[in-house]
């Protein structure tokens, strides 16, 4: 069945063809889910039998595996983690809520073990009330049967921070898209890497709107696509009437491996309130000719060379992951990839 996805919420030009994304779908029968694997200091709520759950990328289950986290103070780090195994599906519809002046650093895993094909589609809903601070990791090392959706909505009240890193790896299929409002002095970081490759699907898309004043949105990816993988890009930072002082940036960067990957980036500012400050840009192309002869110059072959200066970019993301085991497991994934 074809599904129109991952809307753009304001259409552009049709002679784009950025605006969604269609796909003939076979979306699997939601019968049962094995247990999550969640290593918390705090107690969280799960159920099986969760609601339905409409998400925003557009396809809707009449089941979920539902999980409740209410942050109340400063904790340490928050793991829930899933191993696909057997040809495994999961729709996970998690509820985070930070609590006022709480702060914990959340990491949401899901890998494969095996070379089946596998179903994932992580809806995230967090909630950050004043003077909180989260920082939200999610990431996708599924193989590259799987199919992956991650779906994320955000509301960040007055004085709180939000640091949400999307690690988007594994899966022929990888759909993303976030939706945040930030309110009075708030501040939100999204940073995304993603992977293509084969002929792999890579379809974001981001917005954000800078609802108080002296309010923080920075959007920053980090991108590779190789063989004749596509990737569609759409980001919009949008500055509503009354967000005086906010600032508000953006940047996607893509390193291409290959001359017959498809490349298509979007990104846009809306303003409705003058005393701001918006920036966007993407650079797009392939390694910089001179960084490889010097680091091949000191010995380095040319697939190290590239892997290197891969690594150097996705560091930039990587770093926001409070868990060095993790983002080494992580690195260690891209390098097989490269």
């Amino acid at each position: 069945m074809e599904y129109i996805l991952n809307k753009c919420p304001l259409k552009t030009t049709n002679g784009f063809k950025i605006n969604d994304i269609k796909l003939n779908l076979e979306i699997p029968n939601i019968s049962s889910f094995k247990d999550l694997e969640i290593n918390s200091p705090i107690e969280v709520y799960t159920n099986k039998d969760g609601k339905n759950i409409k998400t925003n990328i557009g396809i809707s289950y009449d089941k979920s595996y539902e999980v409740n986290i209410d942050v109340k103070d400063k904790v340490d780090n928050i793991y829930i983690k899933y191993d696909f195994s057997n040809s495994d599906i999961l729709v996970s519809n998690i509820n985070i809520n930070y609590l006022s002046n709480s702060r914990a650093n959340i990491i949401i895993f899901n890998k494969s073990i095996d070379d089946n094909n596998h179903y994932n589609h992580t809806n995230i809903n967090i909630k950050a009330s004043k003077y909180s601070e989260g920082n939200v990791s999610i990431i996708n090392l599924l193989n590259k049967n799987s199919y992956s959706f991650i779906d994320v909505v955000s509301n960040i009240d007055d004085n709180s921070l939000v640091v949400i890193n999307i690690i988007d790896l594994g899966g022929k299929i990888k759909l993303s898209r976030l939706y945040s409002e930030l309110y009075r002095e708030s501040k939100m970081y999204l940073n995304t890497i993603y992977m293509g490759s084969d002929k792999d699907i890579i379809d974001t898309n981001y917005y954000v709107k800078n609802i108080g004043g002296k309010s923080i949105s920075n959007i920053e990816s980090q991108g590779v696509l190789s063989d004749t993988s596509i990737k569609n890009y759409r980001g919009i930072i949008d500055f509503i009437s009354g967000c005086s002082h906010s600032v508000g940036k953006e940047l996607e960067n893509v390193v291409l491996l290959s001359d017959k990957v498809v490349s298509k980036s979007l990104p846009m500012l809306l303003c409705g309130e003058e005393d701001v400050d918006g920036a966007h840009g993407v650079s797009t192309g392939k390694i910089d000719k001179e960084k490889l002869f010097y680091l091949m110059s000191r010995g380095l072959s040319k697939k190290e060379s590239e892997k290197l200066i891969i690594e150097a970019n996705f560091n930039k993301v990587l770093s926001n992951i409070p868990d060095k085991g993790i983002v080494d497991e992580i690195l260690n994934y891209i390098d097989e990839k490269v």
